[in-house]
């Protein structure tokens, strides 16, 4: 598991209602998963107290994880906060790469694997 905590606020957000993690693997540049942030856990009084001015800064929070499969093994892996204005995840929007790369050591299932 990738456990991804924080915040994301960002004026730029303004007509981007929808705010997404993305898991990005860096070693083959593809996306591994994304996750739709909810109000249940994006409230962050405090970042809205910190920055005033900055619009949507009080529901700039998140709390997730990731399933991390034993095929991503050594590769590099970041995450990634988007807010976009596409219901999916896609769309016009503004990212924010967070700088701490993760290089998982799943263990290998080996009875799954001899499937």
């Amino acid at each position: 598991m990738v456990y991804a905590s924080g915040w994301h606020a960002t004026s730029q957000s303004l007509g981007r209602p929808y705010h997404y993690l993305l898991l990005f693997d860096r070693t083959t540049n593809r996306e591994v998963q994304r996750g739709k942030v909810t109000a249940a856990n994006s409230a962050r009084p405090d970042v809205a107290r910190a920055f005033p001015g900055t619009y949507n800064a009080g529901q700039s929070g998140f709390n997730a994880q990731f399933t991390v499969q034993p095929a991503l093994n050594g590769h590099d892996l970041v995450v990634l906060s988007r807010w976009t204005d596409d219901p999916a995840g896609n769309g016009n929007a503004v990212d924010y790469w967070f700088g701490q790369t993760v290089t998982p050591n799943v263990p290998v299932d080996k009875a799954k694997q001899l499937d």
